[in-house]
């Protein structure tokens, strides 16, 4: 939750995203989280999964990324919602759906 509140702020910080776009990303995340969200505890393993992803030093991921879809892989989960390009073809890469806000 924290990360997907620093995106939309850093999206609208450097104009890749509009004040009315970040409102209604932000409203469609909190439905979201309300309704379908489930808060998991991370193991040694979700962190083991991140690394290896991090690994890939052509996929261009940033760390919170990787650790991100190691948390969806962990999970068992087939779907992210986020705003990030490459994170999302890195997503499709691993067979996760994505959510795109924008």
């Amino acid at each position: 939750m924290p990360e997907f509140a620093s995106v939309r702020a850093t999206k609208q910080r450097i104009g890749h995203l509009s004040e009315a776009q970040v409102e209604q990303a932000w409203e469609r995340f909190e439905r979201l989280t309300a309704s379908e969200l489930t808060l998991l505890s991370v193991g040694q393993e979700t962190f083991k999964g991140a690394a290896t992803l991090t690994l890939d030093a052509a996929s261009g991921l940033r760390t919170g990324d990787t650790f991100h879809l190691g948390c969806v892989e962990a999970a068992g989960a087939n779907q992210i919602a986020m705003l990030d390009a490459m994170q999302a073809h890195s997503a499709a890469e691993l067979e996760i759906k994505t959510l795109a806000f924008a």
